[in-house]
């Protein structure tokens, strides 16, 4: 499984989150996700803080450097780890999870694919 992919599958499980893996309003059933949330519940199937060192293991692209220009020129880094780029575009940026994951991550790791 790519990153990207559990990005999406955890998409489909719940709504977005910002500022926090995994959110839950008091008072209120529903738990949300941001872009790495999501990615640990899509690859490993529960919502979990505790997994996210796991998903670091399981995905080390997560702290290959990549240029940011393309996505994020205007906050003033030029590049950094994949892992600060998505939390900035889910964060700062308030991008859609699906589009961190169809537009950055997965181009990302194709064009890695292609190298490697």
């Amino acid at each position: 499984m790519k990153l990207w992919e559990a990005i999406l599958i955890g998409c489909d499980r719940r709504g977005q989150a910002f500022t926090t893996l995994f959110h839950k309003e008091k008072g209120k059933e529903e738990v949300t996700s941001c872009a790495l949330g999501a990615a640990i519940e899509g690859a490993f199937g529960k919502p979990s803080k505790r997994l996210q060192n796991r998903l670091r293991k399981n995905f080390l692209i997560l702290g290959d450097y990549v240029e940011w220009s393309r996505w994020a020129g205007d906050a003033g880094i030029t590049e950094g780890p994949l892992e600060d780029l998505i939390v900035h575009m889910n964060d700062g940026e308030r991008w859609p999870r699906e589009r961190i994951a169809l537009e950055i991550v997965k181009p990302i790791e194709e064009a890695e694919d292609e190298e490697g």
